[in-house]
């Protein structure tokens, strides 16, 4: 009897467009749990993501395996231009799906009391008013979030993408690369290990869940 072998599938990356956004949305509340902005529901998602498609700082793709989306994955080749470009031109739109989604679930509204929206809005306020400095030594991009549909996470999606974002950093004369992944997540560790993505020490964020950052140098 002979085994037959199932056909390789074909992992691609693409940039990811408009129409891409409710997708991205949907796979962020499934898959990146964490956080304030999940529950500002998809609105407010999809509004966080625009902000990726129109700095010029930043990068966002979108991973297909046999032609069918299964991933994304959103970062910046320079940190600081692309937090200035949030804070100048997509602020007041993300406050407005923020106060949108509050009153629809005033629920929200206690946790926002305890500071984190309060403390979001003044990154974005200090992002405005920091100058310009595109060329500074401290230059740094961060890979901001990677999904994958589980079903297609042995396919090499997620390591296409990573390996995508790097070489367009690279293009763009970024140095130096930055991440966070969840502490136990060793499907994670393992591929950015992998890709020469250097661990650093494990934190815990407000909220208790722990994180290890990750470096890596082009």
């Amino acid at each position: 009897m002979t085994a037959t072998l199932a056909p390789a599938r074909r992992a691609t990356v693409r940039p990811m467009d408009a129409g891409d956004l409710p997708f991205v949305a949907r796979l962020h509340r499934r898959y990146l749990p964490e956080g304030f902005f999940v529950r500002l529901g998809d609105a407010f998602l999809r509004s966080y993501y625009r902000s990726y498609l129109t700095s010029p700082a930043s990068v966002a793709l979108i991973g297909e395996v046999d032609g069918v989306r299964a991933g994304f994955l959103v970062g910046t080749v320079d940190h600081g231009t692309y937090a200035r470009h949030v804070g100048r031109h997509h602020r007041a739109k993300l406050l407005a799906a923020g106060v949108w989604a509050l009153l629809r679930r005033p629920g929200l509204a206690r946790t926002l009391v305890a500071g984190r929206l309060a403390g979001y809005r003044a990154t974005l306020r200090r992002a405005r008013a920091r100058p310009a400095a595109v060329d500074r030594p401290t230059r740094f991009g961060v890979l901001s979030h990677l999904a994958v549909e589980k079903a297609m996470r042995r396919s090499g999606l997620g390591r296409a993408m990573v390996q995508s974002y790097a070489g367009i950093a690279l293009l763009h004369g970024t140095r130096r690369l930055r991440l966070v992944a969840r502490a136990e997540s060793s499907a994670a560790r393992g591929l950015y290990l992998s890709l020469g993505w250097l661990p650093g020490e494990e934190y815990r964020d407000g909220d208790g869940v722990r994180w290890t950052p990750f470096t890596r140098e082009l």
